[in-house]
């Protein structure tokens, strides 16, 4: 089975519980390089990465304060599994 970035940045999501919150990032980091360099659509991909990185603060604030989750308000209307034109 090939890998993408798509299902190693899924499959270490899964494990993150384990690991460390830098690794994460640096992943989506470099799936979203590969995203402009196929797509080369920068809108949608800035849309995308502020709305990554807002999950990311607050799953690091729920980690830190052991506190219920709650949904990032910033959304992608697109989402990671966007379709290149």
């Amino acid at each position: 089975m090939r890998h993408t970035p798509f299902l190693i940045v899924m499959y270490n999501w899964k494990l993150y519980k384990r690991k460390k919150i830098e690794k994460l990032t640096s992943l989506l980091i470099i799936y979203f390089i590969f995203f402009s360099i196929k797509c080369l659509n920068l809108n949608k991909l800035r849309v995308i990465f502020f709305s990554v990185i807002v999950e990311l603060r607050e799953v690091a604030t729920m980690t830190k304060t052991k506190k219920v989750y709650v949904k990032p308000t910033v959304k992608s209307a697109t989402g990671p599994s966007m379709q290149c034109n």
